[in-house]
């Protein structure tokens, strides 16, 4: 038909329809005559609105246009709907045609009801290829966009309808707009009893497998699988009413192979779970957590980030769906038992810290503590849980540095950290209930056993040497600080131990944070010199913080263990410690050697007084920690430099500190990097004379960074003015100095004598004269006969002596062992003083010492350290046999404070001739010693392999062990007072008791650790000996188990807990035991009647 035809048959003849043609008929030319027809009837409403607005209101010819407009509207409309039936030739021109028609104003409620019946009669999509089901689709996306209310009104017809028209779908294009369409019709109709038909024909579809085809990602119109997915995803979690429908079959996909069903179903209830409610998901709670579980602890492939991330929200998605946090939501009678079965599993993974199933267990607390579920029935039953059993755990787990201890210490330190840092996120939460103080999340017992843990028996802990636990130690203290950084300080110092802790992983940080550290510790100085003029020298130093902060930072970053297995990645070259070094410690001689400028204010204070006066007063040199710890920076710091560079700074740093000579030290500083702005500027007119036996307190405690220089130096550095000599060396000037003041500088005189002992050792081969004629003449006049009037001079004449023989006995010098055995000679002289001789000979092999060690370039031969224990050892048990009375109790005082030190290290133990010297020393009254021997004897028995050390004094060891353990009450306790009246020391005597029920709580389980033998074997003489043990302690174990009833009211909570442990386990020694001892030994061969077994 031609275009003119069309035009005449469908629009009425009119002027202003004659204006239209030509433009008309140019558009309908480009047309295809099968769409001819349907672009003439949309066309024809369309021409009839814009000649309508065309035309004025008052013109005469509206009500015309109108009207034509409307009959046409309907006879359009009608035609349409009819052509529904006519085949799928004449269908998308009919169904272009309504989706057009269906926008005007004037297709009806009655209109969209016809045209709802029409499809739902005339159409079955399965039969129409793709463009058409699309096209049918987004005429119903038009009638729930321009009638949605018709349709509701419809009810159950129009869903019924609905789901037969669309079900079966499957092309990726149709299936976008058929979820968008589906997620408006769960959302805002009236489903009824066609919900579970919804459901069908909606869930059908999932999991999405659709992917499209490799290399073309436009071929279906650029649709993706997230699309799909998310839109299905939309409809699952549409309505409440799918919840028991949905809920069984996400479990059942979630337990089917393969990453990708797995996800969609965690995003779906991630959706779906606040949708459909409480209720409904209680009832499959335990499921879902069971099947989070075994994902979790036991999947068949290792799940990615992305997968772990979909877990831990539907984890916490669960738990606040089940647990609400608004009361209001919640219901009274919630499934309590799901939490305690949640954190049952969760508990019983972190009893094993150290295995891989610990972190996952972990990470499930810290998914449960940010979950936003009911801070009442979850959040803090989970805390509580989690870190009373990680707190028993550690206090479970017996010191030492063994492989196996270090790794479950630091993983509970690890597992700690991870709970705190969900703490942190969980308080900062405006979800939180904002009223809730730290000791509510965490209470005032826990925070202290927590501070404990990571402070005294880890961080300030000299034993403890691991870095792994020390760095998770340092990483769990700033979580924790964090919890309590209310203020701006704690706010502060929390992120300087951030920084710290960042910077044990990325030592490339090291430079730029030190830099910032060391100017915090200029400006801590700063305000510390000023606040203490303005409070006349009363006020406390800050920058301590600050310095032990600085202090962490030079100890771990520079560990070659931490930088070789943490960051194995990082090579740090020589040039960047020398390069960074030779910096670092003049920057800090520059804080600490340079005195501030008094302002205005501070001089109008002080007017009448002597500026230098004020200055000693008020510097922070004053601070003895601050000073020290500053001198442990330096000595790792210069340990760091090569050859000429430490040659070099100890010139200077001679001159500096002989003859007050600051200004190089401090000039070069001037030009360091600084990460602030402002011009340093300090006064240098007063004079610094540390080296002087008069000078200031505050100048002498400078020694420390001297001493600790000069100790780490390496051979042949050329020290000007060093000469050993009784007379011109610093530490003996000292000596005098002292001896004829009486006072004394505990800073100054500690540095003096490791110096001393450092010079001695690297120099011992330069001064003959030193080692020969004026240590015998100093030995006579000042400690074998001049002194004996004057104890405490001689006690430092004494102690200079040690530290002597210390520095030779190390590099295995056969004069150490001359002078060592002079000062053992002294020990029979006096017991008050041999006593005290004999605590500090431990000084020669203390192993904590580190003035002589490897990082300090010593000179230390092989196996020389116990060498000298050996013959101390055997020193103080010959010289203990040959004397008798009150002298014994020197040489147990000696041998218990020794042993304690060196511990199980020394091999060959003569334990036949110590263990009765240990027993005797329980008997003292000092407390010191007898837990210096508890000590000892619980490091013996722990480390003995065969169970024989103890064997033969079972029964006095037990009988002195009660003695020891007792507190407070009974008749044991009245003769423990008797013997100790020093008892009363809380600390002290609470650790002698802890120790001694250690030691019972060890005797069952190594008496019994070896197998039984068959009964028809003859018992070797281990076993013998082993039965002969049992016999023993059961004959004990009756006064062992009333002893114990008394330490069970200890008032030390950790006594108490050894001392519950220590009566279980000798109530295991039943006698069920009797059986087992073989006591055919014991008869003598002749009376055995023949063919008795052995």
């Amino acid at each position: 038909m031609h275009p003119d035809e069309l035009v005449s048959r469908y629009i009425q003849p009119s002027a202003t329809a004659d204006r239209a043609k030509p433009s008309f008929k140019n558009s309908v030319n480009g047309y295809t005559k099968n769409h001819r027809r349907t672009c003439c009837c949309s066309s024809r409403l369309a021409i009839l609105d814009s000649l309508q607005s065309l035309i004025p209101l008052e013109h005469p010819q509206t009500d015309f246009v109108r009207t034509s407009r409307n009959t046409h509207s309907l006879n359009s409309i009608s035609k349409h709907q009819e052509k529904l039936g006519d085949g799928p030739l004449i269908v998308v021109e009919a169904l272009a045609g309504l989706r057009s028609l269906s926008r005007a104003e004037s297709f009806s409620t009655e209109h969209a009801i016809k045209c709802c019946d029409a499809l739902f009669q005339n159409l079955s999509i399965r039969d129409l290829d793709q463009p058409k089901r699309l096209t049918v689709l987004m005429l119903m996306d038009n009638l729930l966009a321009y009638h949605r209310e018709t349709l509701k009104n419809m009810g159950s017809h129009f869903l019924s309808g609905y789901c037969a028209l669309v079900e079966g779908e499957k092309d990726p294009r149709n299936l976008v707009v058929a979820f968008r369409l589906a997620k408006v019709i769960l959302t805002e109709f009236d489903l009824g009893d066609q919900a579970e038909s919804l459901f069908d024909i909606t869930f059908c579809y999932f999991p999405i497998t659709f992917r499209p085809p490799p290399g073309n990602p436009d071929a279906y119109g650029g649709i993706t699988a997230e699309e799909l997915t998310q839109g299905l995803i939309d409809c699952l979690s549409a309505t409440p009413q799918f919840g028991i429908l949905v809920l069984p079959l996400l479990l059942e996909k979630f337990q089917a192979p393969g990453l990708a069903p797995k996800a969609q179903v965690l995003q779906t209830v991630i959706q779906a779970f606040p949708v459909y409610g409480q209720v409904a998901v209680a009832e499959f709670a335990s499921l879902f957590w069971e099947s989070f579980l075994v994902e979790i602890f036991q999947p068949n492939t290792s799940p990615s980030q992305d997968c772990l991330r979909l877990l831990e929200q539907g984890c916490q998605t669960l738990f606040s769906t089940v647990f609400p946090s608004d009361p209001e939501v919640a219901s009274p009678s919630g499934p309590i038992d799901f939490i305690k079965q949640a954190l049952e599993v969760i508990m019983k993974e972190l009893h094993s810290p150290e295995k891989s199933r610990a972190v996952p267990a972990t990470r499930l607390v810290a998914w449960i503590i940010e979950s936003h579920a009911n801070l009442t029935d979850v959040i803090l039953p989970t805390i509580h849980t989690s870190m009373g059993t990680l707190l028993h755990l550690w206090k479970g787990i017996s010191s030492g540095n063994g492989d196996d201890i270090l790794l479950k210490r630091t993983s509970i330190l690890g597992h700690l950290s991870t709970i705190f840092g969900s703490i942190s996120v969980a308080t900062t939460n405006k979800n939180t209930p904002v009223h809730l103080s730290t000791s509510q999340w965490l209470t005032s017992s826990t925070r202290h056993e927590i501070l404990t843990i990571l402070i005294k028996e880890v961080l300030e802990n000299e034993i403890c040497i691991d870095p792994f636990l020390r760095v998770a130690a340092l990483r769990t203290l700033v979580k924790f600080t964090h919890l309590n950084a209310g203020g701006k300080g704690c706010h502060r110092h929390y992120l300087a131990c951030f920084g710290l802790a960042t910077l044990c992983d990325r030592a490339t940080l090291f430079a730029p944070f030190l830099v910032r550290l060391l100017d915090a510790l200029q400006s801590s100085c700063d305000a510390a010199f000023q606040s203490s003029v303005v409070n006349a020298g009363n006020q406390k130093f800050d920058a301590i913080n600050i310095a032990t902060i600085c202090y962490y930072v030079f100890i771990l970053s520079y560990n070659p263990k931490l930088i070789h297995s943490i960051v194995p990645h990082l090579r740090w070259k020589n040039s960047y410690h020398s390069n960074s070094s030779t910096w670092y410690h003049r920057r800090l001689f520059e804080i600490l050697l340079s005195l501030r400028n008094c302002t205005n204010r501070e001089s109008e204070l002080f007017s009448d007084i002597n500026p230098n006066v004020v200055r000693e007063r008020c510097t922070v040199r004053n601070d003895k920690r601050l000073v020290i710890d500053a001198g442990r920076i330096v000595n790792s710091l210069i340990g760091q430099l090569d050859f000429q560079q430490q040659q070099d700074f100890i010139v200077k740093l001679y001159q500096c500190y002989n003859s007050g000579n600051v200004s190089e030290i401090i000039e070069e500083s001037r030009h360091l990097p600084s990460a602030s702005s402002n011009a340093r500027s300090f006064n240098n007119e007063a004079r610094f004379s540390p080296m002087s036996v008069d000078a200031p307190d505050p100048d002498k405690n400078m020694l420390a960074l001297y001493s600790e220089a000069l100790v780490a130096i390496r051979p042949g550095i050329n020290v000007p003015g060093e000469f050993l000599s009784c007379s011109d060396f610093f530490t003996f000037k000292y000596y005098h100095h002292i001896s004829q003041t009486g006072s004394s500088n505990l800073v100054a005189l500690q540095a003096s004598l490791r110096l001393l002992c450092s010079t001695v050792n690297r120099r011992a081969e330069d001064f003959e004269e030193f080692f020969g004629e004026q240590l015998d003449e100093f030995w006579n006049s000042h400690i074998e006969h001049g002194g004996v009037y004057q104890t405490r001079s001689r006690k430092l004449a004494i102690e200079m002596w040690v530290w002597i023989v210390k520095g030779l006995v190390v590099r295995s010098d056969p004069r150490g062992y001359k002078m060592l055995d002079r000062i053992c000679g002294l020990l029979k002289e006096d017991v008050q003083l041999g006593g005290w001789i004999a605590q500090r000979l431990a000084v020669v092999v203390d192993q904590k010492d580190e003035t002589l060690s490897p990082k300090n370039f010593a000179v230390i031969k092989f196996l020389s350290m116990q060498r000298a224990c050996h013959y101390l050892i055997g020193r103080f048990v010959q010289d203990y046999t040959e004397s008798d009375g009150d002298s014994r109790s020197v040489y147990l005082v000696g041998l218990s404070n020794l042993l304690a030190r060196v511990g199980s290290t020394v091999c060959s133990l003569q334990h036949d001739k110590i263990v009765p010297l240990l027993l005797e020393a329980l008997k003292l009254s000092d407390l010191n010693v007898k837990l210096d021997s508890l000590v000892t004897i619980h490091d013996l028995i722990d480390n003995d392999k065969r169970g024989t050390v103890f064997e033969n004094h079972l029964s006095s060891l037990v009988s002195a062990l009660l003695l020891s353990c007792t507190f407070g009450r009974g008749g044991t306790n009245d003769e423990d007072k008797a013997k100790t009246p020093n008892s009363s020391a809380g600390v002290t005597s609470a650790s002698v008791r802890l120790f001694a029920l250690k030691i019972l709580s060890l005797l069952p389980s190594k008496a019994g650790h070896r197998s039984d033998r068959p009964p028809t074997s003859s018992p070797a003489p281990s076993l013998q000996a082993s039965n002969v043990a049992k016999g023993i302690l059961l004959g004990q174990r009756s006064k062992v188990l009333i002893a114990l009833s008394t330490a069970l009211d200890d008032p030390k909570r950790d006594v108490r807990k050894i001392a519950v442990d220590c009566r279980a386990h000798w109530f295991s020694l039943n006698l069920t035991n009797l059986a087992l001892i073989d006591t055919s030994h014991l008869i003598p061969v002749g009376s055995r009647p023949p063919g008795a077994l052995n």
